[in-house]
């Protein structure tokens, strides 16, 4: 975002960049969920112990087994739930509590099975998160925030619309527009999914877990 500010030295105007204050916000509240899974797995929470090995289990399965396609699909699949999640929570007027709770899920969900990887497998775990664990979960939470952040914006005019003086906002357009942004996150979400395949194709030889 870009402000300005009148500069009364120089006696002009002088524009700056203010951080976005939604994007920060999202990404603090995945960045929580993701420190609230390690630190559980850090206490040998039994629960959660229990719930990353079927998850782990479940992951290297997929990446053992499957073929390109059915990989790029599977791996898509298991995102989309967190990106419908946050769309149909920003067209009501609870998106800005639901949305940030949506992150946290799935900061907690990537949290947990990354440090049973290391809690686990130690030095060898580290590298096979850092080849086929890490490119599909860094781009997908920067994805999710993005949605987030159309997610918040979203449901802040739905909920300015709802109030008995609230500020009224075209929402047919603007919902129309909300809708292409997520199409558009949607197919960079199947981007990331092709991208992890080719991680797994390349790099999941050198791994016996």
């Amino acid at each position: 975002m870009i402000g300005t500010t009148f500069n009364l030295r120089r006696g002009g105007i002088r524009r700056f960049r203010v951080p976005d204050g939604i994007i920060i916000f999202s990404a603090l509240a995945f960045l929580i969920g993701y420190l609230i899974g390690v630190f559980l797995i850090a206490g040998n929470n039994a629960v959660f112990l229990s719930f990353s090995k079927a998850q782990f289990q479940g992951l290297l399965s997929l990446k053992s087994g499957a073929g390109f396609l059915r990989h790029t699909f599977m791996r898509f699949l298991s995102f989309l739930p967190f990106m419908v999640g946050c769309y149909f929570f920003g067209t009501s007027i609870l998106g800005c509590a639901f949305v940030p709770a949506v992150l946290v899920v799935y900061g907690l969900n990537l949290g947990t099975l990354i440090s049973y990887i290391y809690h686990v497998y130690a030095l060898s775990g580290m590298g096979f998160t850092a080849l086929l664990i890490a490119p599909f979960a860094i781009l997908s939470g920067y994805i999710l925030v993005l949605a987030a952040r159309e997610s918040l914006g979203f449901s802040d005019r739905v909920l300015k619309n709802a109030l008995p003086h609230g500020t009224a906002f075209n929402l047919s357009n603007d919902f129309k527009i909300y809708t292409i942004r997520y199409i558009f996150l949607l197919v960079f979400c199947l981007l990331t999914a092709v991208l992890d395949a080719f991680c797994n194709l390349i790099f999941f030889r050198y791994f016996k877990l």
